[in-house]
């Protein structure tokens, strides 16, 4: 499963068609789906289209060939982040009912998280609230609180980032999260000598890195 990115605010489906197929390539099933965007849609929308699409995966997965009980997801930038909080309610059921989300039934094996945005800070983030979140009078600070909804249960992480990343400087302290919480995770810097590799740097196809 697939969540693109675009910084809440685009992205869909087609502009992730030739990173999926290199996955596919691979031997993956990949599920490449588009869900809607902020700010005409706001939080939980996103969430809610994550996990419809799973629902859509686990009713239809004897037609397309999918394995339920090995599941894998894989988010860049602000999907990332929202991959990240949809797995912490996968693995925990008391956040999912927080969200009001009904996860359907399948086992996660493992995620891969690039260049992500993970844990918001709703004092500093002013983009996030203005273009992704409620009013913040509207918004639950709960329902945003994913570091303490992630559980020893949240799947093995693989997390990326990159020298020209301009998000950088949250990938370290979430796996130190995660590996606090009791769960295994993988911090990947790449950063080559004498080569900037920018933020989602993996999804350009064009590129032979």
């Amino acid at each position: 499963m697939s969540v693109h990115g675009g910084g809440y605010v685009y992205g869909d489906k087609n502009l992730y068609r030739f990173y999926c197929m290199s996955l596919a390539q691979r031997g993956f099933a990949v599920v490449n789906f588009s869900y809607r965007l902020a700010p005409e849609h706001r939080f939980p929308a996103q969430l809610e289209d994550v996990n419809s699409a799973m629902q859509y995966v686990v009713r239809h997965a004897a037609q397309y060939f999918i394995d339920t009980h090995n599941v894998f997801f894989v988010g860049d930038s602000a999907g990332a982040q929202m991959a990240s909080q949809y797995l912490a309610a996968v693995t925990n059921p008391s956040y999912a009912l927080l969200l009001g989300l009904e996860i359907p039934a399948f086992d996660i094996r493992a995620c891969a998280l690039n260049c992500g945005f993970y844990i918001p800070d709703l004092h500093k983030d002013k983009m996030l609230i203005k273009c992704y979140l409620q009013k913040p009078s509207q918004v639950d600070a709960k329902e945003m609180d994913i570091a303490a909804n992630i559980t020893a249960e949240f799947p093995p992480s693989f997390v990326m980032t990159s020298n020209k990343d301009f998000l950088r400087e949250r990938a370290k302290p979430f796996v130190e999260l995660l590996t606090s919480k009791g769960v295994e995770a993988e911090y990947h810097d790449y950063s080559p000598v004498g080569k900037e590799l920018g933020h989602v740097f993996h999804c350009n196809m064009k590129e032979p890195y």
